[in-house]
């Protein structure tokens, strides 16, 4: 470890794990997007309508001109949330592209895989996904010491079940990426939020073991703050 210290040209990052050295380095995509595909893209993106999928669809629509497909829970909601969402989806449509919602349980992989297929008869066949699907804010918190591991898996299977649906849906059918909302809580910890890091750890890790055949990625974002307001991706 000393000797690499005192290289002339010493390396920025170095981890020292069970006696070995280690440095981080990054490596393209195996399948990038092509800069010129013709048409528009289609975005599924799930929990599209939550405060993480709003901030990507409007992202993703107004950099790209892209069509979205949002997936929300079905559901009734408190009416101050569902004029919340309505506002949202309004905004997305102001910025010119194709938008739908589906209605759809992610953890249920028929009712994900039939709104798919219905949707798909309309004209919209998605070929790229964001799975920001899950549980947000003080619902994140599971004590272990509080909770059950029925109370774990619920909150698990927005984020875990869902990836394996869209998985196994578009396993058959052309992609051109897969993006991942996972947290920095996998790296970082956090009091109470055991589970909700396992969930994310476990999405994250299902994308890197799928990604040598899959166009897949994970982003492990930390807190989300002030999007209507900056229309920006701000940490909290």
């Amino acid at each position: 470890l000393v000797m690499a210290l005192m290289q002339d040209d010493p390396v920025p990052v170095l981890a020292l794990r069970h006696g070995m050295l280690w440095t981080r380095r990054y490596s393209p995509l195996s399948q990038p997007v092509p800069a010129d595909r013709q048409g528009r893209r289609v975005f599924l993106i799930t929990g599209g309508l939550g405060a993480v999928g709003f901030g990507m669809a409007h992202y993703i629509a107004r950099t790209f001109s892209a069509d979205l497909v949002l997936v929300r829970r079905p559901g009734v909601i408190p009416v101050q949330r569902e004029a919340h969402y309505q506002e949202r989806l309004a905004a997305l449509r102001e910025l010119g592209g194709r938008v739908e919602v589906i209605q759809a349980d992610v953890c249920d992989r028929e009712s994900l895989h039939a709104a798919l297929a219905g949707i798909s008869l309309q004209g919209l066949q998605p070929d790229c996904f964001v799975h920001a699907a899950g549980m947000s804010g003080n619902s994140t918190l599971q004590w272990l010491n509080k909770t059950s591991s029925a109370d774990w898996q619920r909150l698990m299977a927005l984020t875990w079940a869902g990836a394996r649906h869209l998985h196994e849906w578009f396993s058959t059918r052309p992609l051109q990426f897969g993006c991942f909302v996972s947290s920095l809580a996998v790296l970082a910890g956090g009091l109470g939020l055991a589970p909700y890091a396992a969930a994310n750890e476990a999405c994250a890790t299902w994308s890197a073991a799928a990604s040598e055949s899959c166009p897949y990625f994970a982003i492990d974002w930390d807190g989300w703050e002030g999007w209507e307001q900056s229309q920006s991706f701000k940490y909290g």
